[in-house]
């Protein structure tokens, strides 16, 4: 499975609207299998809280999605700034370099510093 960075926001778009915790969550165009592995992802990186059960061949079958944690609504006040977040992927995709999540997420903080007025 390939790292999909829009899937993650899409994620985290859909997870800072639930006001109960959730089991899976449909995301349209994308298979339950890799929007749960990718829930599984934002949870390793702290952008949320989920728990993921796995299957007996290990793929994450379910996922509960609990709440946005503080680091996820901080990367969605950021991602969301259209122009911040397209320099941000066409930045490293012109490098040839593979990010993380936690990557963008540095460096969208690091261009926003640069907005404020001076």
């Amino acid at each position: 499975m390939q790292r999909d960075l829009d899937l993650m926001k899409q994620i985290l778009i859909e997870v800072e609207a639930l006001d109960k915790p959730r089991l899976d969550l449909p995301i349209n165009g994308y298979d339950k299998i890799v929007v749960n592995e990718h829930i599984y992802l934002c949870s390793q990186d702290g952008f949320l809280e989920a728990t993921i059960l796995r299957d007996s061949e290990g793929q994450a079958a379910q996922a509960i999605v609990s709440r946005l944690t503080s680091q996820g609504h901080e990367f969605l006040r950021l991602a969301r700034n259209t122009n911040l977040w397209n320099k941000a992927k066409s930045t490293f995709k012109d490098k040839a370099v593979d990010i993380t999540i936690q990557t963008l997420f540095l460096y969208m903080k690091q261009e926003a510093i640069h907005l404020l007025p001076k």
